[in-house]
């Protein structure tokens, strides 16, 4: 188990629409991650409020989501090909404990060769 935040790269193997223990929908990005305990680590993505689609668009757009996809092929995973599949991002990773338990996550997507992957505008 990691003991600090890392920079590292992760690549993505799958996709999809779940829901929350809310009953919420929320996306998920299945990612192996360089450096971590695990041979894959999921991430989820909450659309409860204007920040969080925020950070869940960004995340979309710098793991390859195309302009020209609806957002109903992310439901439907690697067959929807709404996400680039094997597409390498760089990602902060590190330990976060809830509720006592304490687990390895990604915590912020961010574009190949940038600090900030900037969100673009989807005209």
């Amino acid at each position: 188990m990691l003991e600090a935040d890392i920079h590292t790269t992760a690549k993505v193997l799958d996709f999809g629409v779940s829901t929350n223990g809310k009953g919420n929908p929320q996306i998920f990005i299945e990612a192996e991650v360089e450096g971590g305990s695990f041979p894959s680590t999921t991430w989820f993505g909450q659309l409860s409020s204007e920040k969080s689609r925020e950070i869940t668009l960004k995340a979309l757009l710098i793991c390859g989501f195309k302009k020209t996809s609806d957002f109903s092929d992310i439901a439907k995973g690697k067959d929807g090909a709404a996400l680039e599949v094997g597409r390498v991002v760089n990602v902060l990773f590190g330990p976060e404990t809830w509720e006592g338990k304490t687990r390895e996550k990604i915590k912020f997507f961010n574009a190949p060769g940038s600090g900030s992957g900037n969100v673009e505008r989807m005209d």
